[in-house]
């Protein structure tokens, strides 16, 4: 019971650091500038933005280490940041609600993989939700209470990122 409570408080510790760290570089929420519309970006009603990219899942540590799956993840955030309707689509079946919050290039997102599963991820973009370009990375952790991982999410073809 010690044990998992030290391992509870480290990972807390972790993930509230990684969060504490990546703040003052984006500095302070400001309103953002109007989405440019590209191919994978999209503006909903004045107030959405849509970005579309590769994803990719791998446990490094805990019950299912080495363990990843990947897939299309599609985020839209209202003009507060507030991911609304996203999803990841994941390969060779199925799908995860994804909420959550964007701040400038700061990222943190909860998926509900269903049946009470859900995993939690933080990262950085490295370029705004409104631009839809470049990469984004970050740790994750679950879907055991072990399990601990990064994501990535790329522009274009899943299997190229993954080689």
């Amino acid at each position: 019971m010690i044990q998992q409570f030290s391992t509870l408080k480290r990972t807390g510790f972790s993930i509230l650091l990684t969060l504490l760290l990546a703040i003052p570089a984006f500095g302070a929420v400001s309103a953002a500038p109007a989405p440019q519309t590209t191919p994978d970006s999209t503006a909903f009603a004045a107030d959405m933005t849509e970005c579309v990219g590769g994803f990719a899942m791998t446990v490094r540590n805990g019950t299912n280490t080495s363990k990843s799956f990947g897939g299309v993840l599609r985020l839209r955030a209202n003009s507060a940041g507030d991911l609304r309707e996203s999803e990841l689509a994941i390969d060779g079946g199925g799908t995860a609600k994804v909420t959550g919050t964007v701040t400038g290039q700061a990222v943190a997102m909860v998926f509900d993989l269903g049946n009470n599963t859900v995993m939690f991820g933080v990262g950085v973009m490295q370029k705004s939700l409104a631009e839809c370009s470049g990469i984004a990375a970050g740790p994750f952790v679950g879907p055991e209470k072990d399990d601990r991982g990064d994501w990535d999410w790329f522009e274009g073809s899943i299997d190229a990122r993954r080689n």
